[in-house]
């Protein structure tokens, strides 16, 4: 069967689409290229190609998918597909696939990896069918060089006297099966999505020399334990999903962890923080944390930390130099309300607290129990969570005396207008009703009182 009625083929004469289920393709005489992922839709059946004299470029995804490919058939010689492709199809044929040419025949296992022809010290790029890389002499990769290459399984790169001296973006992407990754490297800094969605990695170490994790470098990595070795700096998401790690040590040279950076580790209990740190904020949030262990004393945590672990359990330890803290259900400085643990459900703020600033929209609490002590109420505080019960040990006249800050958010269409919250005071029970004024943009809140106790 021929392509003569199952391609599409544009004005410039690219090959851009196959749309039979063929299981041999000659590839039409008017072709000068082959574009992009041209035979992705058959994929799943195609065996052959035949390609004639006439084309001139091929697109390194042209082949994507189709892992049952046995041969390419050429009407051209084996430089001139070199000079065409610079051997970038290759890495989507499959290994045993044979490639002839009309000056030689050669399996396409005889070159898994590509190098770059004016830098040859440049992986740039690999075969998705191959299991195993070893290239000593390697001192860069390329940019998204092993990205999904799900069936690669060990890889080893540089040497104690050729080191790899860059890493590249998305390098090994989505390799699924790799289990072992030996990287001599003098690289200062893991690039974004470096190692992201490597699954099946069990254990990792992270080089001396790499002092900066860029964001999603290991996102939805499958390893239980990793060595943080001189690391400086953590960014967003770097750890982000890893299912199996069960705990993180920040060494001394830590100095920042961003947002998210360990968040939603299913199965990360316990974490090491050294007292040197100088930003911790919101980085294990959804993670099960029972146990933090600090290197310095309560007073020292409490200071620098304590708002930096509002959204793990209120119920984690942390291990101190000089005791042990509860984690807590809110955070209060200066007689003011600053953070709310956002696994709480039910909270009462304790009497002596003059200012409420935390939003309640996105958390999880349920009822909440305010002290006559309160003097302010902040912007948003309860908006849109109109199903909370709040309790004020207080009088409706002295809840009308609060000040109140309470703003109508109409692009997220959290409360709409109309919408209350209702307040049970010691003598009745009011309800806080948001309106939207057609002049303005600012919501107002009425006190309305429904009923007296």
């Amino acid at each position: 069967m021929t392509l003569n009625d199952a391609v599409t083929i544009s004005n410039e004469n690219i090959l851009t689409n196959v749309s039979e289920e063929l299981v041999t393709a000659h590839v039409p005489e008017e072709t000068d290229k082959i574009g992009d992922y041209a035979f992705e839709e058959v994929s799943e059946n195609l065996k052959a190609t035949y390609i004639s004299e006439n084309v001139r470029e091929i697109s390194p995804t042209a082949w994507h998918g189709c892992y049952k490919m046995e041969a390419v058939v050429c009407n051209f010689t084996k430089n001139q597909w070199e000079e065409m492709t610079l051997n970038t199809p290759n890495i989507y044929l499959p290994l045993n696939c044979k490639l002839y040419f009309t000056d030689c025949v050669m399996t396409n296992s005889e070159k898994t990896v590509l190098l770059n022809p004016q830098r040859p010290d440049i992986l740039q790029a690999v075969n998705h069918y191959a299991e195993k890389i070893v290239e000593p002499y390697v001192s860069e990769l390329a940019p998204y060089a092993c990205e999904d290459c799900w069936d690669l399984k060990d890889v080893s790169l540089g040497s104690e006297l050729n080191k790899v001296r860059k890493l590249s973006e998305g390098a090994f992407k989505n390799c699924c099966s790799l289990r072992a990754l030996t990287l001599h490297t003098s690289a200062t800094v893991i690039p974004k999505s470096f190692m992201e969605g490597c699954d099946s990695i069990q254990k990792l170490d992270i080089p001396e020399s790499v002092f900066v994790v860029e964001r999603d470098a290991f996102r939805e990595c499958g390893m239980e334990e990793v060595n943080l070795s001189n690391a400086v700096c953590i960014n967003e998401e770097a750890f982000f999903g890893c299912r199996n790690l069960r705990q993180i040590v920040l060494p001394k040279t830590m100095k920042h962890v961003a947002l998210n950076s360990f968040a939603y580790c299913p199965s990360l209990i316990s974490i090491t923080i050294n007292k040197e740190i100088q930003f911790l904020s919101d980085s294990f949030r959804g993670s099960p944390i029972s146990e933090i262990i600090f290197t310095g004393t309560r007073a020292q945590f409490t200071k620098k930390f304590a708002s930096g672990f509002m959204t793990i359990s209120p119920d984690a330890l942390i291990v101190c130099n000089d005791g042990i803290l509860q984690n807590g259900e809110l955070l209060i400085k200066n007689k003011e309300l600053v953070a709310i643990n956002e696994l709480t459900d039910e909270l009462e703020v304790p009497e002596g607290v003059e200012v409420i600033n935390p939003c309640f929209y996105h958390l999880n609490v349920k009822r909440v129990v305010l002290p006559s002590t309160v003097k302010e109420l902040g912007d948003e505080l309860w908006l849109g969570n109109t199903g909370i019960e709040v309790y004020y040990n207080g009088s409706i006249a002295e809840w009308q005396r609060i000040k109140k800050d309470f703003t109508f958010f109409d692009s997220y269409n959290i409360t709409k207008p109309g919408e209350y919250t209702q307040i049970t005071c010691l003598d009745g029970v009011i309800n806080e009703v948001y309106r939207k004024p057609y002049d303005k943009l600012e919501c107002e809140a009425d006190c309305e009182q429904v009923s007296v106790l």
